[in-house]
């Protein structure tokens, strides 16, 4: 596993002693400011033509029910502050995201599982789940119910559809921790795309990747800054790669 800061590297943002990377330490390049804020979304402006679809909704929804199956009904609750474990500490996480809380900011969870995580991070940390804004997308239907009788927005989308789904720009915060479905590059630009300007990106996904592929891109990137990363090696079992963004 490759884990890097693009700049002022420092390993202790891993366990918590150093959110730098979560504070606004990151390439330090200014990010072209006109193209952070278009609002017509273009497939590729990020990754060019490997940016493609990839499967349809169609294509992804029976693939998400079976997995469903086979782990607990209502889908999967990975804990809220372990979204992004391979480049943060929950405690560092969780400080984001109760930043971005206290702000009445806007969150979006991409690919929820079964929402349990966001009821416990409530409680863990003493706030109504009522009062927190938070939306949220599924390949499916099998979230708990509970969110929605909450008030929560859990929209049914890919994430290759997202920018059909929400405005762009609308966001504070988008997190998705192994959700992206075969749609990696094509979900990032949507993700990128619905992050407000000033706001952040948080994703973890599952499966191969590499330098030349998904971070140079984003390192060139004038829509966006990449502050933070971590990419497989060839020799990893189970590869699984995790980026931080925010856009100017």
């Amino acid at each position: 596993m490759i884990r890097l800061i693009l700049k002022n590297h420092d390993p202790a943002a891993k366990t918590g002693t150093n959110a730098d990377a979560l504070n606004g330490k990151g390439l330090g390049r200014e990010v072209n400011k006109q193209a952070s804020e278009q609002t017509l979304f273009v497939r590729g402006f990020i990754f060019g033509s490997r940016a493609e679809r990839g499967p349809t909704f169609q294509d992804l929804k029976p693939i998400a029910a079976l997995d469903r199956r086979k782990k607990k009904p209502n889908g999967w609750n990975t804990a809220v502050g372990k979204y992004a474990e391979l480049i943060y500490s929950p405690k560092v996480l969780e400080s984001k995201i109760l930043d971005v809380i206290a702000r009445d900011g806007k969150i979006l969870d991409v690919g929820l599982g079964s929402g349990i995580q966001w009821l416990d991070f409530c409680e863990k940390h003493g706030l109504d789940i009522q009062k927190v804004n938070l939306s949220a997308t599924s390949l499916t239907d099998t979230f708990h119910p509970i969110l929605k009788e909450y008030g929560k927005d859990v929209v049914i989308s890919d994430a290759a559809s997202l920018h059909e789904r929400f405005d762009a720009g609308s966001f504070d915060l988008i997190l998705s921790n192994g959700s992206l479905s075969r749609q990696e590059l094509s979900g990032i630009e949507n993700i990128a795309h619905l992050v407000k300007s000033g706001g952040e990106a948080i994703i973890t996904a599952k499966g191969p990747m590499s330098y030349e592929v998904l971070i140079q891109p984003l390192a060139n990137s004038n829509y966006c800054e990449l502050v933070n990363y971590t990419i497989p090696t060839i020799n990893d079992i189970a590869p699984s790669w995790s980026i931080h963004i925010r856009k100017s």
